[in-house]
């Protein structure tokens, strides 16, 4: 399979961080079990790809592959697990140079008015802290964001997340825009001793499209949004074709 290039692999280790950190596979990215099955696609990111499980137990990954195959993926679990001899090491992918700006330097941009600062964090994670005078996007709106930015002004990336910053920078290269990524991202603002604003309705409940604000809140005592919850779980199936219900496997 991992000679194939026409099929997407990924191979899993279900155990615990510190099992994963003591050994593991070469060429295996941790996914626990638990959060493999709810979040798949933050570990999985081509969809219909082959996915390979493996623990040192016998019991995670069989138990994980069940669920993940009920759900439609094309999965299967490693003979022998963490003892076989499987080694999917590769050459690493030099990622592109990302043009980089330091937080000094940015911050003199901004006192001169010649910087856009954009914001590619999660939303609720801007309205916590973002640098003062950012604006906050997400892809879907990118193209839609960048309209405003005066010619005159350097365009100035915020994230704190590697993956966003190469996947942005590609996205520019495709739209013609040049762009800086700020070195360290938020994290390195800070530690220069910048300053951080808060902004609790920016941007606003509609705009926050990467957040289900009644997810969140029905852990908070919250019974309205426990109801939405609850209607929008028991809602699921109702929303899905003949073609979209086929794909699952359900054991009986």
């Amino acid at each position: 399979w991992a000679e194939e290039t026409n099929r997407s692999l990924f191979l899993c280790d279900v155990r615990t961080e510190p099992e994963f950190l003591e050994k593991t596979l070469p060429g295996a990215q941790h996914a626990p079990g638990g959060q493999l099955i709810q979040a798949t696609d933050q570990f999985v990111g081509v969809r219909n790809a082959r996915i390979v499980l493996f623990d040192s137990d016998g019991i995670r990954a069989n138990t994980t592959a069940s669920w993940l195959k009920q759900m439609g993926h094309d999965v299967c679990v490693l003979e022998d697990g963490l003892e076989s001899s499987l080694d999917l090491s590769s050459n690493p992918i030099t990622p592109i140079q990302l043009p980089l700006i330091e937080c000094d330097e940015l911050m003199n941009s901004i006192s001169r008015g010649c910087a856009f600062v954009l914001d590619l964090r999660p939303s609720m994670q801007f309205r916590q802290g973002s640098i003062p005078g950012s604006h906050w996007s997400i892809r879907p709106n990118l193209s839609r964001d960048l309209k405003n930015i005066s010619p005159e002004k350097i365009l100035v990336v915020v994230s704190d997340d590697p993956a966003i910053n190469y996947c942005a920078a590609i996205e520019f290269l495709r739209l013609g825009i040049t762009a800086k990524f700020l070195s360290g991202g938020l994290m390195a603002w800070q530690k220069a001793g910048h300053s951080l604003e808060k902004s609790p309705k920016v941007p606003s409940d509609s705009e926050c499209i990467d957040f289900l604000f009644f997810v969140h809140d029905r852990h908070d005592g919250n019974k309205e949004s426990a109801a939405r919850y609850l209607e929008w779980e028991t809602g699921l199936i109702a929303q899905l074709d003949q073609q979209e219900l086929a794909t699952f496997c359900i054991l009986q």
